[in-house]
């Protein structure tokens, strides 16, 4: 008999291990697909011509300079907080939320397109 010790061997749990990082993964690109969606929803309803963004065609001067506005502590002069919930309320509803604001209401968006929307200007930090 070996005085070694077999080192531990645990294929079950490197399954587990395995099957989580992808799920993660798996999650993660979702959510970057549906940000990269929403760039395109952002580009294809004209916000460009009233906001800039850094490092896209993006050069609006009417509107807020949106290019770090995923990383602000609220939105709105501190109306609504800063996530992508209050992004799409804002989004649909800006003249209730904060009446007289030079943004029109875009409520002909579609639901998934007013997320994926939602979830690219919360991503631009």
């Amino acid at each position: 008999m070996s005085r070694f010790r077999r080192p531990f061997h645990f294929p079950g749990l490197i399954a587990i291990v395995t099957v989580s990082l992808l799920l993660c993964a798996c999650g993660s690109l979702r959510y970057y697909a549906q940000a990269a969606h929403g760039q395109e929803v952002f580009f294809e309803n004209g916000c460009g011509a009233c906001h800039r963004i850094g490092g896209t065609p993006a050069q609006g001067v009417i509107g807020p300079d949106l290019t770090h506005v995923g990383s602000r502590h609220s939105l709105a002069a501190a109306t609504l907080p800063n996530d992508a919930e209050a992004f799409a309320r804002w989004i649909t509803d800006n003249q209730h939320i904060k009446p007289d604001n030079l943004m029109p209401p875009f409520r002909q968006l579609s639901a998934p397109d007013l997320a994926a929307l939602a979830a690219y200007l919360d991503g631009l930090e």
